[in-house]
């Protein structure tokens, strides 16, 4: 099967489940959905993966009591903006990135961008969940209700890697193939949307180290896959020639990890 067939029939697939949803909330809705539909795009095995995450530190260590620690002064030192921000991004998909694309970044205007990221979105939670459920580790929120306030709903399961890091190392470095005029902004996206986990009482900071190193090694297997890299410049030459005009006015909030 040649690489052009490959990525049009999943380009379709997704199409069809994204179709009628709304603009922002589509990826998100139809990846809840269809959590089962993986793109064939080749990844090292979950075994491999697991070798090279360190495991979380323990909560009674000096090292875990220090990641405690962070959230609970992060949590102290958020705005209400902050704290409106953190929930509102928590609903990650790839038009959480329209701060810097512009409001006419949409699923609706983008449908082949909105296919291609619910497969990556679908293949981290895969490689994502494997890790999460070999370590158990208890969310901030879950290990001291006392002291961390639970900001965002999330459903249930574990904290280690976050899923929401891996996902956006993915897709930064996905549209800044796409649109490199834009790097420094999506990573900034990135970085808010990281951070905001911690804000939300959701994820320690060693919860993103190890949510982005995860991301990290899946976007380089991504990119010997020559299905994967053929599938993205194909979405480059169909939807991002020229890439979306971007936001006239770029507001990224990004609060700072206490030391």
């Amino acid at each position: 099967m040649n690489t052009l067939r490959i990525s049009s029939r999943f380009v379709h697939l997704c199409l069809v489940l994204l179709t009628g949803v709304s603009a922002f909330s589509a990826e998100t809705k139809a990846a809840t959905k269809s959590a089962t539909i993986i793109p064939p795009w080749k990844m090292p095995s979950h075994e491999w993966l697991l070798k090279q995450i360190p495991p979380p530190p323990a909560p009674n260590t000096p090292a875990g009591k220090a990641d405690l620690e962070k959230v609970i002064r992060i949590q102290a030192a958020a705005t209400p903006k902050q704290i409106a921000l953190a929930q509102w991004d928590y609903k990650l998909s790839v038009f959480t990135y329209s701060e810097v694309l512009g409001k006419n970044f949409t699923a609706k205007r983008f449908p082949k961008t909105a296919a291609l990221f619910l497969g990556l979105n679908n293949l981290i939670q895969v490689e994502n969940n494997y890790m999460k459920n070999h370590f158990k580790r208890p969310h901030p929120f879950e290990l001291d209700p006392g002291h961390v306030k639970r900001i965002v709903i999330a459903p249930p399961g574990y904290s280690y890697p976050s899923y929401h890091s891996a996902r956006c190392v993915v897709f930064e470095n996905v549209l800044t193939t796409l649109d490199p005029a834009h790097a420094k902004d999506f990573h900034l996206v990135s970085e808010q949307v990281e951070i905001d986990r911690v804000l939300g009482g959701e994820h320690f900071p060693s919860d993103l180290n190890a949510g982005k190193k995860l991301g990290h090694l899946i976007y380089a297997a991504l990119l010997k896959d020559k299905n994967f890299v053929a599938a993205v410049n194909e979405l480059k030459a169909e939807e991002w020639t020229p890439p979306p005009a971007g936001a006239k006015n770029i507001k990224i909030l990004v609060p700072k990890m206490p030391r």
